[in-house]
């Protein structure tokens, strides 16, 4: 390709234009095809060729203006106002339109005929703003400049609050909605549940009387504050299906039942083993399982249940379990030995941990040592203490550490037991029971990525609402998680990788040559993988005028 001159007669004389042609061969002979028209020769400067290359990048979608070409001292830099995320809301507005989201949102939206902002706009914004920035509903209103989400800057307060109270409403719709979508679209397998609970606390006003709000147990140790208890069930591999609520003052174990009655009338969960630690055994739970139709594996209270304590642990099963000679055919994987018994048909599975063994020894250790330096001078610290007063001996006269405690406690050093009443090897048992770290996963990446706690929110509803979008960005992040573990092109990365490489993908708001366009950045090796397993499509380097 080369410019050609021309020159054209007209009235006013002979003017010169300039062309963009093509040289071919056809039949032997020199031909040109004319590519483009520059226009006349005298009106064609440095920065009128500049619009027209940067006219021509813009249909390859190449932009190759940018690459520092540009004179810093004309009036054709490049100018950039803001640089907004695009990474996370294209991987969830895929998801989101792949799961149906805006047509059950559209439903929902229906119900309420004055709502004057968009339901499903607020609802998928929420998630975004939890996955990249959390924080409180006021921030987020800032904080929509920073990502790209059209259509948010007409958003205000009250529409994200009323948001999360519609949200709330419908949480067991949403849920039973995404439970089949998630099955037929992503293959989740419900066969086997996972079921813990955690804690958050609430800041701020504390002088409201919502019911949900109680002083109990807490797991974020701050008994200082009222709480909720949050519930959470997985599917077996790992993605929420269930987030249920409860007062704070409410134990793990009467939550069971409730938990238990809902996931039976869920569609879609049939046949099902519920996985629960020992905090939620208890002989009405294990009724109640039954009554369901629901197998079990749960985690027994060795110190407390008398036949676990007296008939289960007995001194010749530990001595063998524990023997590195003789255990060698109960090893299950590393560190996992595993035997099992049956007492008054009930059947139980004993898991030694040789690695736990040493930490629950060494954590003993210290606590004795410390509780020897100070509990001369500062015994009611001890007494006090749920876990440190097992090792006491408590007179009217005087508080002594207990030896023959202190021994007894040595023979539970990397010891846990599970009551089943499934037909799957005792090794398969343990290695389910295990899986539960899931769950505590899950509460982990709630409490710190998401950052779910402290609440502000009063009213019981906003609670709900705040809580379950949390647990939707949650769901989202599982969902990303299991088809990027499925691709055939695997990457060697960790979880925190994911969301920090698409945090680098940008909508850079533009002004090149007086036109004012959207650019997205270039796309590192990790994010195009991360799209091509998700199935997005790759978005153009030009996204919109503005």
């Amino acid at each position: 390709m080369h410019i050609k001159k021309s020159k054209i007669s007209t009235k006013a004389g002979v003017k010169e234009y300039l062309s963009l042609v093509e040289s071919y061969r056809l039949n032997g002979k020199k031909k040109h095809k004319t590519i483009m028209s520059l226009g006349r020769a005298d009106t064609v400067n440095e920065d009128h060729i500049q619009k027209i290359i940067f006219g021509l990048s813009r249909l390859t979608e190449q932009l190759s203006i940018i690459d520092n070409k540009v004179p810093q001292n004309s009036d054709t830099n490049i100018k950039i106002h803001e640089s907004m995320n695009l990474g996370v809301p294209l991987v969830i507005n895929h998801l989101w339109k792949e799961l149906g989201l805006p047509d059950l949102m559209k439903k929902i939206q229906k119900k309420y005929k004055k709502l004057q902002f968009n339901l499903d706009l607020v609802f998928k914004a929420s998630i975004v703003y939890r996955l990249i920035s959390p924080g409180s509903e006021r921030r987020m209103l800032d904080w929509f400049q920073d990502a790209y989400l059209p259509g948010t800057e007409n958003l205000q307060l009250q529409h994200l609050y009323r948001g999360l109270t519609i949200i709330a409403e419908h949480q067991t719709e949403i849920e039973d909605y995404l439970l089949e979508k998630s099955q037929t679209l992503f293959g989740i397998d419900c066969s086997l549940v996972f079921f813990d609970t955690t804690s958050t606390y609430f800041e701020g006003d504390m002088l409201d009387n919502e019911a949900l709000k109680q002083h109990g147990r807490s797991k974020d140790h701050r008994p200082d504050r009222r709480q909720v208890k949050v519930g959470m069930v997985m599917s077996r591999d790992g993605v929420p299906i269930h987030c249920p609520f409860f007062a704070g003052n409410e134990s793990d174990f009467s939550a069971v039942p409730t938990v238990i009655s809902s996931l039976s009338r869920k569609k879609g969960i049939g046949e099902m083993i519920f996985v629960g630690d020992s905090g939620m055994t208890s002989l009405k739970n294990i009724e109640e399982l039954g009554k369901q139709n629901v197998r079990y594996i749960l985690g027994s209270r060795m110190r407390s249940v008398k036949v676990v304590k007296e008939k289960v642990l007995t001194l010749k099963d530990l001595l063998i379990l524990k023997d590195e000679k003789k255990n060698e055919s109960y090893q299950v994987k590393n560190n996992l030995f595993v035997t099992e018994k049956t007492i008054n048909n009930k059947r139980y599975i004993i898991c030694y941990n040789p690695e736990e063994a040493k930490k629950d020894k060494l954590v003993r250790e210290e606590i004795i040592a410390k509780m020897k330096a100070e509990l001369s001078s500062s015994p009611k610290k001890y007494i006090k203490h749920r876990l440190h007063k097992r090792f006491l001996k408590i007179t009217e006269a005087k508080t002594e550490i207990d030896q023959k405690k202190v021994s007894e406690e040595e023979k539970y050093d990397g010891l846990f037991v599970i009551e089943t009443d499934t037909n799957l090897a005792a090794a398969e048992v343990a290695l389910r029971y295990k899986d539960l770290l899931l769950v505590e996963r899950g509460f982990r990446c709630l409490k710190t990525t998401l950052e779910m706690r402290p609440v502000y929110h009063k009213c019981s509803e906003n609670i709900r609402g705040h809580i379950f979008v949390s647990y939707m960005a949650l769901y989202f992040f599982c969902l990303m998680m299991k088809r990027l573990e499925q691709s055939k092109e695997g990457m060697q990365c960790e979880e925190g990788q994911i969301l920090n490489s698409l945090a680098r993908l940008k909508a850079h708001k533009t002004e090149i040559h007086g036109e004012r366009l959207i650019l997205r950045s270039e796309i590192n090796s990790l994010n195009s993988w991360i799209l091509k397993s998700l199935s997005v499509k790759t978005p153009n380097r030009v996204l919109k005028k503005w």
